[in-house]
């Protein structure tokens, strides 16, 4: 029994036999499962179809009811408005003087009275609501109401709630519309004289110059028969599709309602059948299937009956799929037979027993021919392998015979020893070469195992972190290199996900300095063994660099909006200034001649005009808006200058002047909003005595200084400061450590103000970027600065602040520009 060819007899013959078994017992109960379930699958999905065309009919009839009272109800509005025009024709006569009160009212009464329709049934009457008590003016159809008070019992027997009818329709008209449907019940009109109360609705209109309410309206019965009548088509052509429909053999349709009358089934249509029982278990079948109807999971319910033309004392097993018609409070069901639903897996089950047997018999013939055949060659290479345990690869000769397939088997191992010796080779090449590859990385390589030891250390991490190979391998990662400890978690989540893990543009000190690397870990997985390798790039050049970028994008953005700016203001700056040049002519200058004739003729005299006007310091105050537009025309005209990146013309200059002008110029700029005065701030200056004059436009620079002045003395005064100052700095520097001679002159204006913090620091000179409201600052001061001294001067503008502290702003301008 241990030899090769009968173990694979009795090996083929067994693993048949068992799969063979299991299809007949287990996989043929599992066939049978399925059938089933498919089949009630089938069977719902036409109970689903069953209750939309239901629910389908079931809002066709609501539609062609509210369509019917619709078409009725604007009917009834119709003549209403027709009745309104008989009123308002007659009430217009009566206004004109062409007839009399009593009689516009009697003719409009009498013909009014004679429009019937719906063959008489439909009138239209009126009613008086004048105080204190309002009665039935005119009435057709009951002419004895005429005059009477609406204390009638016919009008509280109308209602509902027993309300007064006319107090109703005074009620409802009371409205701006002054219309509205009334409901109630009252005698209708026949050949034969007048009926029972019946359901009626009403349309009322209210006249208010007379104190009318005009009215008509329909019996509802009739719209109520009409629709009863389609009703009851509509659900006798939906029983009739219902009774041909069947689930296998002999499943059916039926409803019945929550009281357990059948609305349609072949037997018990129009019966009560809620005590029906189930002749095995005793329950009520119908309250059983009310109960599965109500269940969110939509289960089904078995129970037993009597199938047709077997013995009433055999019962079947049936399966029941219920769905409950809200609106009508109806249960749809159907229920097949058990039997009837396996019958096809029974069919397919005796089918598989069959063709097992058959194919057992053919696998125990193959199997013999097969064992005889593969045994013989295949032990032949059992011991070549023997062979090779004993003396390697290289020393044995496999032998070559059998069939074509043991022929392929033996060259094809003969050819797998050669080439597991050459891989074997390449592997150790391969092996040097990817570590000098990973040596020559850039990038810090760093492989750690599931319980954090390192397993893997290049080059570079040995280059950065001064920690050699041997002392880090087979090491902790949290005890060789800290600082990477919280990025343990990391590597938890690659290796447990399987995926990349990033955390990026991190930053860390180093010698009181910020860097900035990149860290990824990559999950290893190779075979059972698992890990992650960690690599981290060092960034901090390329951040300073892209911050460099972003910086310079911010501030370039700006000129063309500059320029459009700067022009949409040049022209109203421009009549500002030239209307007053005109008003300091015509009331200052005695010497024109039509200033004396305007200020004759006005009987004024002149010179008591200059007194008034000296007087009240109104020359001082032209001068003053003068001297602002010329500076507004100047800071236009910068603008124009840098936003076309040209330089104005410029001469030398005293830095040290210009910024002495812009401190006498801000002691004159009161705040008039924060009543705060320039003045009140201390300045020290210290400007070395050998600092050079600079090539540059006056103008501008003093725009510069005068808006970094404004800007500090504004944060000192709205942060409380209470003894604010200014120390301005101005002296030579030289902008290389071989030459001594100076090349540039350096302006520092320092505040103990609040100070700024880093990331306003970061936009401070970004176009429009403000920390003011609305109504302080526009945000474009320091960004137009920022373009007069890089652009127009090619110089240098920074700031360093430190919040608590104070604020000093630094400008760099070439001596030569």
């Amino acid at each position: 029994m241990k030899s090769l060819q009968n173990r694979i007899m009795v090996t083929m013959v067994t693993l048949t036999a068992t799969a063979l078994l299991a299809i007949s017992f287990l996989v043929q109960k599992d066939v049978s499962n399925v059938v089933r379930h498919s089949e009630q699958i089938h069977s719902r999905h036409i109970l689903n179809q069953v209750y939309r065309q239901i629910s389908n009919n079931y809002q066709n009839e609501k539609f062609f009811r509210e369509t019917l009272y619709r078409e009725r109800k604007e009917t009834l509005k119709n003549f209403t408005d027709m009745a309104l025009k008989i009123v308002e024709k007659n009430y217009l006569k009566y206004n004109s003087g062409e007839l009399g009160l009593q009689e516009a009212m009697d003719q409009t009464k009498e013909t009014i009275r004679a429009m019937r329709y719906d063959n008489g049934a439909g009138y239209i009457w009126i009613q008086d609501i004048s105080l204190p008590v309002p009665y039935m003016l005119m009435h057709p159809a009951v002419p004895g109401l005429e005059g009477k008070k609406g204390t009638n019992r016919l009008y509280y027997d109308a209602t509902e709630d027993g309300s007064n009818l006319l107090a109703q329709f005074v009620l409802q008209t009371n409205n701006p519309k002054q219309s509205a449907f009334v409901g109630y019940r009252w005698p209708k009109p026949t050949p034969k004289g007048l009926s029972q109360v019946q359901p009626k609705m009403s349309h009322v209109r209210r006249f208010a110059p007379w104190s009318w309410v005009i009215g008509t309206g329909m019996y509802t019965d009739d719209i109520e028969r009409i629709t009863r009548n389609h009703d009851i088509k509509l659900r006798h052509k939906l029983f009739e599709e219902l009774a041909r429909i069947r689930i296998v053999d002999s499943g059916y349709f039926y409803i019945f309602d929550g009281q357990g009358t059948f609305v349609t089934h072949p037997v018990f249509q129009g019966q009560n059948k809620i005590n029906l029982r189930d002749p095995l278990t005793g329950k009520y079948i119908l309250k059983e299937l009310q109960k599965i109807a109500h269940d969110p999971l939509g289960n089904s319910y078995e129970y037993s009956w009597v199938k047709p033309g077997q013995s009433k004392e055999t019962v079947f097993k049936k399966v029941a799929m219920v769905r409950y018609f809200k609106p009508l409070d109806w249960y749809i069901g159907i229920s097949p037979y058990v039997d009837e639903l396996l019958a096809p897996a029974i069919r397919l089950r005796t089918k598989i027993l069959v063709s097992s047997i058959g194919f057992l018999v053919l696998v125990f013939v193959v199997a013999w021919w097969m064992a005889r055949t593969i045994s013989t060659p295949i032990s032949l290479l059992a011991k070549a392998t023997k062979d090779i345990q004993k003396h390697g690869i290289g020393k044995v000769q496999l032998p070559i015979t059998g069939t074509i397939e043991t022929q392929i088997l033996g060259h094809g191992l003969q050819r797998l020893m050669e080439v597991v010796q050459q891989n074997q080779e390449r592997i150790q090449a391969m092996s040097n070469y990817l570590g000098n590859v990973i040596d020559s990385m850039p990038s810090m390589l760093i492989g750690v195992s599931p319980d954090g030891l390192i397993t893997q250390w290049n080059t570079e991490a040995t280059k950065v972190t001064g920690i050699d190979n041997k002392d880090a391998i087979g090491n902790p990662l949290n005890e060789v290199l800290p600082r990477l400890k919280e990025d343990m978690v990391l590597v938890s989540k690659a290796i447990s996900t399987g995926q990349q893990q990033n955390d990026n543009k991190r930053s860390y000190w180093v010698n009181g300095e910020t860097r900035y690397e990149d860290l990824t870990v990559f999950p290893v997985m190779s075979g059972e063994e698992k890990g992650a390798v960690i690599r981290i790039d060092d960034i901090t050049q390329r951040i300073h660099i892209e911050q460099m970028m972003i910086q310079n994008e911010k501030m370039l953005s700006v000129g063309g909006l500059a320029a459009g700016m700067a022009h949409e203001i040049n022209n109203p700056l421009g009549g500002i200034l030239q209307n007053i040049f005109l008003m300091h002519h015509r009331l200052f200058d005695k010497s024109t001649a039509a200033n004396q004739k305007v200020a004759k003729e006005a009987n004024i005299s002149f010179d008591g005009l200059q007194e008034y006007l000296t007087k009240r310091d109104i020359y001082k105050m032209i001068q003053r808006i003068e001297s602002s537009g010329q500076r507004a025309a100047m800071i236009v005209d910068n603008i124009l200058s840098f936003a076309r990146k040209e330089t104005s013309e410029k001469k030398r200059h005293s830095l040290a002047s210009l910024v002495d002008n812009c401190i006498e110029l801000s002691s004159v700029d009161y705040d008039l909003r924060s009543k705060f005065d320039f003045r009140q701030i201390s300045i020290k200056r210290e400007y070395a005595a050998n600092t050079p004059e600079l090539l540059c436009d006056s103008g501008s620079i003093q725009q510069v200084v005068l808006n970094i002045l404004r800007n500090g003395k504004e944060a000192m005064h709205h942060a409380g400061i209470e003894d604010p100052r200014f120390i301005i700095r101005i002296f030579p520097v030289s902008t290389t450590t071989h030459n001594n001679k100076p090349k540039m002159v350096q302006l520092e204006i320092q505040d103990n103000g609040p100070g700024i913090n880093e990331k306003v620091q970061q936009r401070i000179f970004e176009p429009f970027f403000t920390t003011k409201t609305s109504i302080h600052g526009t945000g474009l001061g320091l960004s137009v600065s920022y373009f007069i001294i890089t652009e127009n001067h090619h110089g240098e503008m920074t700031v360093k602040s430190v919040v608590g502290k104070g604020t000093t702003f630094i400008i760099r301008l070439p001596i030569n520009s």
